[in-house]
C-alpha cells in the first residue's frame, strides 16, 4: 500500500427544524434512529455512527421511544454511536458568548448521562466562526475543530488541516471539510463506480492535505444511514491495495492526523469568508424579532435571574437550579443555527417565539423570587421611611445609571428620595395613575454585584431640584452633549461632544433599500429605489424635560414601495406610508444619547436602517464580540473565484466604534446584531440594519451567491408586517473604545439597574453591600451563577484588553474558598484569598473561571420572609 488513508465517517446532519416544523422532523428522526440502532446493534462491522455533534438528538428521540434508552447508551458507551459534545448544533455569532459555554455544558451533560460524549468541537454547518472558539474548545478538553463554512482566500495557504488560534494564544488542530460535510452523501453501491468515486474524491482532497489521509463524509442533511456501507468497504479494499479504506469517526481521523505528526500552518482570528462555502450572511438581520427576543431571553437569564438568584442563595434561600436549567434548554434549542438565523418557515419561527416566550417566564418568577428573599433580609427601617427602593447592579463594578421603578402613591403628596449616606436623590415622575407611580432618578455608585437602598420620606413642599439639563423646542443638552435635532432634515441629530469640541452631523437617518434576496442573503434589486429622510419633513416635540431626563420625539411618515415588481427587478410604483418615531433621551450626568425607534411597517420586499455619519477617516472599525472586541478592515476581500459575494455587513454584541484614535464614536444596541461600514471622502458611516423583509427561504440565480441555499418555500411572515421598536445608544468618546471606556456605557445600556419598592422593615443586611467585585472595569463579569456540580459558586470574567492586568476578586464575607477551574467547572488551582480577596494575573483575552465556596446565612423565619 502507499499508505494513503481514507476514513468514511457515517453520519447526518439534523436540522431539528428548518423547512419542516419540529415535530415533522422529529417524526423522521424517530425512523432514523430505529433504523440506525438495529444496524449497529446487528452489524459489528458498521463500526460507528456520528451523530451531528449535538446530544439534543438523543432527548428528541429518547422521549417518544424511550425503551431504546438502554441500547442507545450501550452503542455510545462502546464508541458506536457519536453524540455531543454541543447541546445543539448552535449559531455562534447572533448568540451571547455565555451561551456557547452553556450549550457545551449542557450537551457534555446529556451526552455522558446516555454514554459517552465526543470530544470533537464539531459545527459543520454554522456560518462561520468566532476568533475565541478555539479558547473555549479547550476549556472543555477538546483540542480539535471539524467545520466546512468559514475560510477565505487563507484556506489555499492552510490546506484542509492546520492550527487556528485563538486571541488569549490557545489553539486547536482545525479540520476544513473542504468539499462539505457530505462530500460521499450516498456512495454508489456498484463495487466499480464506488471505486471511481472514491478515488475522484482522494485525489481532489490529497491536493489540499497537509498528509496522505482523507477524510470522507457519508451523510448530509437528515440522512438514513447507508446500511451496505460494511459491504462496500470490503469490496474496495479487495479491489486495490493503493489506499486502506476504513469506516471510522472524526475522533479517529484526528488521531491518524495527529499521529503523522505534520507541520501545520497558524490561522488567527474570525472565520467569515466564503471562498468555497456560502456565509449567508443575511441571516444577522432575517426576522429581526427574533434577534430582539433572543436578546431579552439572554439578559434576563444571565444577567438577572442566575446573579440575582445567587445573591438570594448566599443568605438561606433555595437556588432555582432545574427552573434556570429548563430556561437554558429551551434558549439553547432556539439557538440551533437554523433557528435564530430565521431561515425556516414560518411554523418554525412562531415555535421560536413560544420558546422565548417561555425563558422570560422563566427568568422573571425567578428574578422575583430573589428579589424578594434578598430584599427581605435588608434593613430598609433607617431614618423610618415611608417606603424604600432597593436598587440592584449585577454587573461588576459600581455604577451610575439611570433608574426607572414603580412605586405605590401610599397617598403621598409631596415626597424626596435620599440614598444611604443621607444625600437628597433628584427624581422625576414619569407616569402616574392607579395609585401608582412610575418614576425615574440617578443611582449614583451602585456597589459591584450588589445592593443599595433608597428611601422615601413625606416633606411639606414638593422638591425642586436643580438639574444639568438644558432644553429648547429642538434641543436637549446635558454636560457632556449639545444635541439639536433638524426638522426639515428628517429629524436627523447633530450631536456635539462639549468635552472634545466634536460636531457628528446627520445622525440618525433613515435609509430604506429594495430586497430581492431571500431568508439567507440580502441581494438588491437590478434597478433600486433607495429612498432616506433626508430632506424629509419631521414633527419634532420635546415631551420629558427633566430634571433626570429630557426627551424629544422625532416623528416623520416615509413613503416606501409597496414591494417589488412582478418581475423582481425593481421596486413598485404603488407605495405606502411608514411611521417612523425616534425617541431621543440626554440624562443628567451620563454620557450617552438613548434612542428608541418604534417602525410601523407596511412594506415588503425591503432593507430599513438607521445612518451614523460620523465623519472620521479610518481602515478599521471595532465590533463587539465574543469575549474579545474584534478589528475589522472596512475594504472587504475582492473574492476573486468565491462561491459567494465576500458580505459588507457583519455582526456584533452590543456596540460598534469608530475611532480615528483622537475622537470616536461608539453606536451600542440592544439585539440589533447587524452592522455595515461605509467609506467615503466624508468618512465612515455606520448603518445599522433594523429590519430585513423578505417573503422565501431560499431563492436560485441570486448576483450575490451561486446556488440554493434551501428550498424553495414562500415565508410570509419573514416580511415582518407590522410594529417594530429598536433601542440603541450613541455614544461619543476621545480616544478610543478602550482608553475612553466607551465600552462601559455600551454595556451598561445593555444591563439596565434593576430597582424595586420594599417594605420598611428591620434586617441583617445592611442597606448598601456588594455581594463581589472584580477589578479593574477592563475585566467583564460573564456568568454569576451555581456551580453545575457542587455546592458553590461560579464566577467567569474575561480580560477585554490585549495585555496582561492584575485582577482583584474580593467577597462580601471573608470566609470564603476560592479554586480556578476550566469552562466546565473542573478543579484546576486552589487559590489563598486573605480576607475574602485575592489577585490574579489575567492574561490577553482570557477567560477565567473562578469557583467561590463561602459560608451561608441560615434561611431567615418565614414571618421575615413574607415582610
Amino acid at each position: 500500500m502507499s499508505g494513503e488513508k481514507v476514513i468514511i465517517v457515517p453520519h447526518t446532519h439534523w436540522d431539528r427544524e428548518w423547512y419542516l416544523p419540529f415535530e415533522e422532523f422529529r417524526a423522521r428522526l424517530v425512523g432514523l434512529m430505529d433504523m440506525l440502532l438495529e444496524i449497529l446493534d446487528r452489524d459489528p462491522r458498521f463500526r460507528c455512527f456520528t451523530l451531528d455533534g449535538q446530544s439534543v438528538i438523543v432527548e428528541d428521540y429518547l422521549e417518544i421511544r424511550p425503551e431504546k434508552g438502554m441500547l442507545l447508551r450501550k452503542l455510545v458507551g462502546n464508541n458506536r454511536l457519536l453524540i455531543g459534545p454541543w447541546y445543539t448544533s448552535t449559531e455562534e455569532f447572533l448568540v451571547s458568548p455565555e451561551s456557547l459555554i452553556r450549550n457545551l455544558l449542557l450537551g457534555r451533560e446529556v451526552a455522558l448521562k446516555h454514554g459517552g460524549v465526543m470530544l470533537v468541537g464539531y459545527l459543520p454547518d454554522t456560518f462561520g466562526h468566532i476568533a475565541q472558539l478555539p479558547q473555549i474548545l479547550r476549556g472543555f478538553g477538546i483540542d480539535s475543530f471539524v467545520f466546512a463554512r468559514g475560510l477565505g482566500d487563507e484556506g489555499e495557504r492552510l490546506k484542509t488541516e492546520f492550527l487556528w488560534e485563538a486571541p488569549d494564544g490557545s489553539n486547536v488542530l482545525a479540520i476544513h471539510l473542504l468539499k462539505g460535510y457530505g462530500n460521499a452523501k450516498k456512495i454508489p453501491s456498484d463495487p466499480g463506480k464506488a471505486l471511481e468515486f472514491i478515488s475522484h474524491l482522494k485525489d481532489e482532497l490529497l491536493t489540499h492535505s497537509t498528509g496522505n489521509y482523507v477524510l470522507v463524509m457519508n451523510g448530509s442533511d437528515h440522512t438514513l444511514p447507508q446500511e451496505n456501507l460494511p459491504d462496500i468497504v470490503e469490496k474496495l479494499n479487495e479491489m486495490q491495495k493503493e489506499m486502506e479504506i476504513s469506516i471510522g469517526s472524526l475522533e479517529d481521523y484526528i488521531r491518524i492526523v495527529r499521529s503523522r505528526a505534520p507541520k501545520y500552518d497558524v490561522y488567527r482570528g474570525e472565520l467569515r469568508g466564503a471562498r468555497y462555502r456560502p456565509l449567508l450572511p443575511g441571516v444577522l438581520s432575517t426576522r429581526m424579532y427574533l434577534k430582539q427576543m433572543n436578546w431579552q431571553a439572554q439578559v434576563m437569564l444571565e444577567n438577572f435571574a442566575e446573579p440575582l438568584a445567587v445573591f438570594a442563595w448566599l443568605f438561606g434561600f433555595d437556588y432555582p437550579q432545574n427552573l434556570i436549567r429548563e430556561a437554558w434548554r429551551s434558549l439553547l434549542q432556539n439557538h440551533a443555527h437554523d433557528s435564530i438565523y430565521g431561515c425556516g418557515v414560518d411554523e418554525v419561527h412562531d415555535e421560536n417565539v413560544s420558546r422565548y416566550e417561555r425563558v422570560q417566564q422563566i427568568a422573571e418568577s425567578v428574578i422575583q423570587e430573589a428579589v424578594k428573599g434578598v430584599s427581605s433580609r435588608i434593613n430598609t427601617s433607617i431614618d423610618k421611611p415611608l417606603a424604600s427602593i432597593i436598587v440592584f447592579n449585577t454587573l461588576n463594578w459600581p455604577r451610575t445609571d439611570i433608574v426607572d421603578v414603580t412605586i405605590r402613591r401610599q397617598g403621598l403628596e409631596n415626597f424626596e428620595l435620599k440614598d444611604t449616606s443621607g444625600k437628597t436623590i433628584p427624581y422625576q415622575i414619569i407616569h402616574e395613575g392607579d395609585g401608582l407611580l412610575k418614576l425615574c432618578f440617578i443611582a449614583e455608585d451602585v456597589p459591584p454585584c450588589g445592593y443599595k437602598t433608597y428611601m422615601i420620606t413625606e416633606v411639606p413642599q414638593k422638591p425642586v431640584f436643580h438639574t444639568a439639563l438644558n432644553v429648547t423646542e429642538t434641543s436637549i443638552e446635558n454636560q457632556f452633549f449639545r444635541v439639536n435635532v433638524d426638522p426639515e432634515n428628517g429629524g436627523s441629530l447633530r450631536v456635539e461632544d462639549l468635552r472634545t469640541g466634536r460636531v457628528f452631523k446627520e445622525l440618525n437617518l433613515i435609509e430604506d433599500r429594495g430586497d430581492a434576496g431571500d431568508e439567507y442573503n440580502y441581494s438588491p434589486p437590478e434597478n433600486d429605489m433607495i429612498i432616506t429622510s433626508r430632506r424629509e419633513p419631521a414633527k419634532v416635540e420635546v415631551i420629558e424635560r427633566g430634571p433626570v431626563k429630557a426627551t424629544i420625539k422625532v416623528a416623520l411618515t416615509l413613503k416606501l414601495p409597496k414591494s417589488l415588481s412582478e418581475d423582481r427587478k425593481s421596486r413598485s410604483l404603488e407605495v405606502v406610508e411608514c411611521p417612523v418615531e425616534s425617541r431621543v433621551t440626554l440624562y443628567a450626568g451620563i454620557p450617552r444619547i438613548d434612542v428608541e425607534t418604534t417602525v410601523r411597517n407596511n412594506a415588503k420586499d425591503h432593507r430599513l436602517r438607521v445612518l451614523f455619519p460620523t465623519g472620521l477617516k479610518t481602515d478599521y472599525v471595532y465590533a463587539d464580540s465574543h469575549f474579545y472586541v474584534i478589528r475589522r478592515s472596512i475594504q472587504p476581500p475582492r473574492g476573486e473565484g468565491w462561491v459567494e459575494k465576500p458580505s459588507t455587513t457583519h455582526p456584533q454584541l452590543t456596540f460598534i466604534d469608530v475611532s480615528d484614535g483622537k475622537v470616536g464614536l461608539m453606536i451600542a444596541n440592544r439585539g440589533i446584531p447587524e452592522y455595515e461600514a461605509l467609506a467615503d471622502e466624508d468618512g465612515v458611516t455606520v448603518a445599522l440594519t433594523l429590519l430585513r423583509c423578505v417573503g422565501w427561504l431560499s431563492l436560485p440565480d441570486l448576483p450575490v451567491r451561486r446556488e440554493l441555499a434551501g428550498p424553495m418555500i414562500e415565508t410570509p411572515k419573514a416580511q415582518c408586517l407590522g410594529d417594530y421598536t429598536f433601542n440603541y445608544s450613541i455614544i461619543p468618546h476621545d480616544g478610543d473604545w478602550l482608553t475612553s471606556k466607551a465600552y462601559i456605557q455600551a454595556k451598561q445600556f445593555n444591563v439596565p439597574l434593576y430597582a424595586v419598592e420594599v417594605e420598611v422593615h428591620e434586617g441583617d443586611l445592611p442597606p448598601e453591600l456588594s455581594f463581589l467585585s472584580i477589578a479593574p472595569e477592563s475585566l467583564i463579569l460573564s456568568a454569576l451563577k451555581r456551580a453545575e456540580r457542587e455546592d458553590g459558586l461560579i464566577a467567569r470574567f474575561y480580560n477585554i484588553e490585549g495585555k496582561e492586568v492584575e485582577a482583584k476578586i474580593k467577597s462580601f464575607t471573608p470566609h470564603v474558598t476560592i479554586w480556578m477551574t476550566n469552562l466546565n467547572e473542573n478543579r484546576l488551582e486552589m487559590l489563598k484569598p486573605v480576607n475574602g480577596e485575592i489577585a490574579l494575573h489575567v492574561g490577553a483575552h482570557k477567560i477565567v473561571t473562578l469557583l467561590i465556596k463561602c459560608e451561608r446565612s441560615p434561611k431567615p423565619p418565614e414571618s421575615i420572609v413574607e415582610a
